[in-house]
C-alpha cells in the first residue's frame, strides 16, 4: 500500500509543537511526509483507498471522538476519489519535504 502524508505546519502550529510526534512517526517509518507552505493551513483529514474516500474537519485525537462534534464523510465515488487525488496532488506539489 502506497502511503503519502501531509501535515501542517503554519505558523502556530509549528510554534506550539503540534505535529513534532506524528512528523517524527511518520519519518521514521519511512513514510513519505511533506509540509504546505507556512502561511497556508491545512486543517482537513482525507484517506483515500481505492474509490473510497473519507473527508473530515475533525481532528483524529481522543477529544474530537469523545467530546466535540465534528464533520466527517465517507465516499465510494469514483469521480469524487480522483476529486481528492487532485486535491491532495496540488497541495502536495506546493510542500516541502518534512525533516
Amino acid at each position: 500500500m502506497d502511503v503519502e502524508v501531509i501535515l501542517d505546519r503554519s505558523d502556530w502550529i509549528a510554534r506550539n509543537h503540534i505535529n513534532d510526534a506524528a512528523t517524527s512517526r511518520f519519518l521514521d517509518a519511512g513514510i513519505p511526509l511533506r509540509n504546505p507552505p507556512a502561511d497556508e493551513i491545512t486543517h482537513a483529514k482525507a484517506l483515500l483507498c481505492d474509490d473510497t474516500a473519507i473527508i473530515s474537519d475533525a481532528n483524529w485525537c481522543h477529544g474530537a471522538f469523545s467530546s466535540y462534534n465534528g464533520t466527517s464523510a465517507q465516499v465510494s465515488t469514483p469521480a469524487v476519489a480522483g476529486q481528492l487525488v487532485d486535491w491532495f496532488e496540488s497541495i502536495w506539489g506546493r510542500s516541502t519535504p518534512a525533516r
